[in-house]
């Protein structure tokens, strides 16, 4: 009798636990989908409207020579110019900033003057995908987003065709969403009917979830990890028998990718032993050759050990992009393991000039040895570029900024050309005929391993390399 009571007790619970879930499911579901729709009614309109004023407004500035406004021109004309064409548009009350943006998202002007000329507009990278449409040449809005007030607004960003290029800039525009407050107002009601629902439902399917959950955020784990070509940890079978099986699957997956992964290192690794062996003849008997002989051979001997030392390069290079770079991150000194990397690189070149600016005390959180090897690749780079330079000098900043803690590199070489901006990372292009186009590469790869950011800035001489390196509670200071 007690053990029937008892069944049917649990019966109903088990019942009514179905039906709040059901029911906080249905009601959050429609609070949200009423909210949605009706924000996504008012989105439309005001990006329809913002589109037809950006649109009108950059017809207006076409011939005003923006893109001369370098850091230093808040003052000139041509600005003033710009903030008397947008003043119209500023004084309406619908548009509450106007800005205008190159390629990589730095700032020509700024109505609130927030942004200097030439600074980064940070909150653009929210936006990325809608500044790449606006320079291919079609208008996009962002999405709603809010200020320190709690205010609602939206960006929409237009190409802007200046000086004759089409593609010269983006003109972005803040609009006021006022009445997107009014609607809030209006469906606060619904919307918290809609959230009491769901976390009703939430908590009355916690235990059940709880036990669903765990296994599966361990496959999601591990499945990142082999994304990110990380093999060697087993994976956990545990579970339901359907997540069983596919912990199951995916762990053979794991163990095929990483024999298959060692097998290409195996290879690699005998390709190179292969290659270098008669390599080393060839350098033995160069070398021979050399002492023995004549004066008009001479030349050509050399030839051939210059030949020979550019194949063991490639070799050196090509297997430390193939191979695995974990990253095993710790405190490092960027002024003290920089002023190591010049020294070995400055050896037997007295004739450049280091201008190294670091900020006193900084330290990040990265791999060490990845870290050298970036700055070393990067610098010898540099070297190569200022060789025939009058003055060679090449500068090292380091600074902590507000998310990275951000070294920039600058040479004062003929620079990059714009054409092959976009390839410098890309492996085994190089603009050199003893380059073997792999040492930006590398440098992207243990980047991307430590989480960090590479990128080439756009410069007035030489190249500019910036490297940013996020903050860590683990050590950066």
């Amino acid at each position: 009798m007690i053990t029937a009571l008892r069944n049917k007790i649990k019966l109903r619970t088990q019942f009514v636990v179905f039906l709040l879930v059901q029911s906080g499911i249905i009601l959050g579901a429609a609070g949200l989908y009423v909210d949605w729709q009706v924000r996504k009614a008012v989105e439309d309109e005001l990006g329809k409207k913002l589109i037809v004023i950006a649109k009108v407004a950059a017809e207006q500035i076409r011939d005003t020579h923006a893109l001369q406004l370098v850091p230093g021109d808040e003052n000139s004309r041509t600005l003033q110019r710009l903030q008397l064409y947008f003043a119209p548009v500023l004084e309406t009350g619908t548009i509450a900033r106007i800005m205008l943006l190159d390629p990589a998202r730095n700032c020509y002007f700024d109505s609130k003057k927030l942004i200097a000329i030439g600074d980064e507009y940070y909150r653009a990278r929210l936006d990325v995908q809608e500044i790449n449409s606006a320079f291919s040449g079609n208008a996009a809005t962002s999405r709603f987003f809010f200020d320190s007030k709690d205010q609602p607004f939206m960006s929409v960003y237009v190409p802007v065709e200046i000086d004759n290029d089409p593609h010269a800039a983006v003109l972005c525009m803040e609009g006021s969403a006022e009445g997107l407050q009014a609607i809030d107002t209006m469906q606060k009601i619904l919307l918290t009917i809609g959230l009491l629902a769901i976390a009703v439902a939430f908590l009355s399917a916690g235990l059940i979830a709880r036990q669903v959950t765990r296994p599966l955020e361990k496959l999601e784990k591990a499945a990142e990890e082999i994304g990110y070509g990380k093999y060697d940890s087993p994976l956990e079978q545990a579970g339901s028998s359907e997540i069983v099986i596919l912990a199951q699957t995916i762990e053979k997956m794991r163990q095929a990718i990483d024999e298959r992964q060692q097998r290409q290192q195996m290879m690699l690794a005998g390709v190179a032993h292969e290659v270098r062996n008669p390599l080393g003849g060839i350098t033995l008997f160069a070398g021979v050759l050399q002492k023995t002989a004549p004066q008009d051979m001479q030349q050509h001997v050399a030839r051939i050990m210059k030949e020979v030392n550019h194949l063991n390069e490639i070799i050196s290079d090509f297997l430390s992009y193939a191979r695995p770079v974990k990253a095993n991150p710790g405190i490092v000194a960027v002024e003290t393991l920089c002023k190591e990397v010049c020294a070995v690189i400055d050896h037997g070149r007295k004739e450049i000039h280091w201008d190294i600016a670091i900020e006193k005390g900084l330290s990040v959180f990265i791999d060490p040895d990845h870290f050298r090897q970036i700055l070393s690749n990067i610098l010898q780079n540099a070297v190569i570029a200022v060789k025939e330079s009058t003055e060679a000098v090449i500068s090292i900043v380091a600074r902590r900024e507000r998310l990275y803690t951000v070294l920039t590199i600058t040479d004062n070489g003929p620079g990059i050309a714009i054409e092959d901006q976009d390839k410098v990372f890309q492996p085994f292009f190089t603009t050199r005929n003893e380059g073997t186009g792999l040492g930006l590469a590398l440098v992207r790869l243990l980047a991307e391993e430590n989480n960090c950011l590479i990128r080439l800035k756009p410069s007035s001489q030489g190249a500019k390399f910036q490297f940013l390196i996020p903050h860590s509670k683990a050590g950066n200071k």
